[in-house]
């Protein structure tokens, strides 16, 4: 048998307090860790759960419902889009679109008929090339201020035809969306000014801007 004075008895029960604190102190760390750590488990089979599809329930049936809503509306938006388009280019009544900028960026098909010219010499600024020279400096400032205010254009002014006639036309354009306007060129009740077939004279000049 071991002779322990009450000195190492005093010793040794020191030594296992101090262990068994040490070791409470352990075991409360290790027991927060281990709570940390159901937490985080619990969270990501939550999150599993949410992007996971389960019938309509989780964030992952919701994400695909609206992804599969917005491809649909996008397929409407274009269908509309196309429509409006078709049906304005088949009417009689020459329309023309232009950009806040006060650039023209879409015409029908009468409004080139109209103006004995392809589309892309209508488009962008190119549209003011077939006003009569006369005309001209009016127009697009009338153009320019109506555009810098937001305000409706009106005005009547002469086209210069490609093959030489000069037409008198009305022209009025609205601001329709924040995007831009929407206008429409009419014949007026003068329409043909001048003929050169038919006076015998030469082809009016085009002045380019």
């Amino acid at each position: 048998m071991l002779n322990l004075t009450p000195e190492h008895i005093v010793s040794i029960l020191t030594i296992l307090g101090v262990l068994a604190k040490g070791g409470w102190w352990l075991f409360k760390f290790l027991r927060k860790q281990y709570d940390a750590i159901s937490k985080v488990h619990q969270h990501v089979e939550v999150i599993f759960k949410e992007i996971t599809p389960n019938g309509g329930g989780s964030i992952k049936d919701k994400v695909n419902s609206m992804s599969k809503e917005i491809t649909q509306n996008t397929k409407l938006t274009e269908q509309i889009f196309y429509r409006q388009r078709w049906m304005m280019d088949h009417r009689e009544e020459a329309i023309f679109e232009a950009e806040n900028s006060g650039e023209v960026s879409w015409v029908n098909k009468p409004y080139c008929k109209l103006a004995g010219r392809d589309s892309n010499d209508l488009l962008g600024h190119n549209w003011k090339n077939t006003i009569h020279e006369e005309d001209r400096e009016r127009v697009v400032t009338n153009w320019d201020s109506c555009v810098k205010d937001g305000r409706q254009f009106e005005d009547e002014y002469r086209i210069v035809i490609p093959d030489g006639r000069v037409i008198k036309v009305t022209c009025c354009a609205n601001m329709v969306t924040p995007h831009g306007y929407l206008g429409s060129v009419q014949l007026s009740t003068e329409a043909c000014i001048f003929c050169p077939a038919a006076h015998g004279t030469n082809r009016p000049e085009e002045k380019k801007l």
